[in-house]
């Protein structure tokens, strides 16, 4: 399969079928908000533009633009009680590791900044492990920890990885996977999201 985003195609793009992942289907147990719901202008629709763009400028898929909806509520300043920062939720370590200063001024709050460091991780998760599952898991969970599993494990997939994760992390990529596949979707007008009670 493939993303198109701008006018390339991505291949390997975010889609996840549940009806084949009971781990995944079972945690998949939350209520996403309409896009449109909201009347007041909300950050988003100034940065989605950008974040694209800068996604796509470092070869990944733009569904992934999302994550700054799962990590911050599309909140510059939003901050993790583990320090991580910013819309898409960089730890200090991982920051300074993709060019961001720390230091007297924290760049993790500029948007530009933090998505650019985000893109470039993702891609190199991706790289290393194979999958855009992966790549999240190891987003949310630490890389470190997901290469350990694999490796003690002999585990090739999510599913197979899954259940040596915590429970926020098992909850996490099916979660993400899903709004990403919803709002790109809603973009399209191909569906809306309301809550069916």
């Amino acid at each position: 399969m493939a993303s198109v985003c701008g006018n390339r195609m991505i291949p390997d793009c975010m889609f996840f079928d549940l009806s084949r992942n009971r781990t995944a289907a079972r945690t998949v147990e939350f209520k996403i908000p309409d896009i449109d719901g909201d009347k007041d202008v909300s950050p988003r629709t100034f940065l989605l533009p950008a974040l694209r763009t800068i996604f796509q400028r470092e070869g990944v898929p733009c569904d992934l633009v999302w994550l700054a909806e799962v990590e911050s509520a599309f909140d510059p300043n939003a901050e993790s009680k583990a320090g991580a920062l910013g819309l898409f939720q960089l730890m200090p370590a991982t920051a300074e590791r993709f060019g961001l200063k720390t230091f007297p001024e924290d760049e993790r709050v500029m948007p530009v900044k933090n998505a650019k460091a985000a893109a470039a991780y993702l891609r190199l998760l991706h790289e290393e492990f194979g999958g855009w599952s992966l790549a999240l898991a190891a987003y949310n969970a630490g890389e470190g920890r997901v290469g350990r599993i694999m490796k003690t494990y002999n585990a090739k997939t999510f599913s197979e990885v899954a259940p040596y994760l915590p429970a926020e992390t098992r909850r996490y990529v099916p979660r993400a996977m899903i709004i990403m596949a919803l709002r790109e979707d809603q973009l399209r007008g191909k569906i809306t999201a309301r809550d069916p009670r």
